[in-house]
């Protein structure tokens, strides 16, 4: 039997994914650098679209892999799901936003101790309803419906049939959370990564994915809003006297996001006991003299350049020149 989704053909479709998603990153940089050079100012919409053209572009090596392996939509798809597990998939995303706003809160202050820049990240913050509109599209919606099918539908089941169910949500949580080329978000999303991976891999479907998926990025954009309109310049509470604002603020967070992790994983635990599992992606792994040293390759390269990527940031953040701080002057 020929597998649709085997671990070196979803190594070597990962590794053309990452360059793929330099490249049209770099391309969107070059747009943004040479329009603020020409000194336009740009808009949240405009910076909303910018972000959103090159998330849409994702489909092209997806649409290539699907063609050359001969992969239906359905097949991509998997199993169908009930509304009643779409909704609670839905509750999860909406919860898990601000469960793990304390973790990114901590990790912002941490970095900002340490020395790095952290500024830069206000400017796709909505401030307005219709901002907020573009940027659920954008960056919510957008995100769920085109990386979902990538990561859950192709890398997941690449993956496993190498390496089994759990290997395959751990690494693919650390691939999707990699790829971002975000040091902050590094941890936040290697965790929303594992409640995706097993959420598609118990239910054998992508569609609950989506649903969290999309419910959690544009969560995080609401409640960024709701914060800026009702409480503009709230930074928490002055829960350590003596202590600086940015800590304060980041220990809110924290105690903030703990009552919404506590109601994350009991959303999880009702669409698991609402969704059977599944066998439709359960197929054997490899036997160990299947998988050779040949089906490692693309997947060394994968983790060499990503690897690199994230050094890169590192040094860039903390190193990075005093003109970057003004980045945000440019923004409207």
């Amino acid at each position: 039997m020929v597998r649709k989704f085997s671990f070196l053909g979803t190594g070597v479709f990962t590794l053309i994914l990452v360059f793929w998603m330099i490249g049209v990153s770099v391309a969107a940089a070059i747009v943004i650098a040479v329009l603020l050079l020409m000194k336009i100012s740009l808009s949240t919409y405009t910076y909303y679209l910018i972000l959103g053209i090159p998330e849409l572009l994702l489909v092209v090596p997806l649409i290539v892999y699907m063609a050359v392996t001969k992969t239906s939509f359905t097949a991509l798809i998997g199993n169908r799901t009930g509304i009643k597990q779409n909704l609670l998939a839905l509750l999860v995303g909406v919860l898990s936003a601000p469960a793990l706003i304390g973790l990114s809160a901590l990790l912002q202050w941490l970095f900002s101790l340490l020395g790095a820049n952290m500024t830069g990240t206000s400017v796709i913050e909505p401030v307005t309803a219709g901002q907020l509109l573009v940027g659920v599209l954008a960056i919510g919606v957008l995100a769920g419906v085109v990386e979902e099918p990538i990561f859950r539908g192709v890398i997941l089941r690449g993956i496993g049939s190498a390496a089994g169910r759990r290997a395959a949500v751990v690494l693919t949580a650390l691939l999707f959370s990699m790829v971002h080329l975000d040091a902050v978000g590094l941890l936040p999303r290697f965790l929303i990564g594992l409640i995706l991976g097993t959420m598609a891999w118990r239910s054998g479907a992508i569609l609950p994915g989506i649903f969290t998926h999309a419910a959690y990025n544009s969560t995080l954009l609401a409640v960024s809003f709701a914060f800026s309109a009702l409480m503009p310049g709230w930074n928490g509470f002055a829960l350590l006297p003596g202590a600086s604002q940015d800590l304060n603020g980041a220990l809110t967070w924290v105690l903030i996001s703990i009552p919404f992790a506590a109601a994350t994983w009991g959303a999880y635990r009702l669409f698991a006991r609402a969704t059977p599992v599944s066998s439709a992606w359960s197929e054997k792994p490899y036997a160990a003299a299947e998988t050779r040293a040949v089906h490692f390759i693309p997947w060394i390269a994968v983790g060499a350049v990503l690897l690199v990527l994230t050094t890169l940031i590192l040094v860039f953040m903390f190193l990075s020149a005093d003109a970057i701080r003004q980045l945000p002057q440019f923004f409207r």
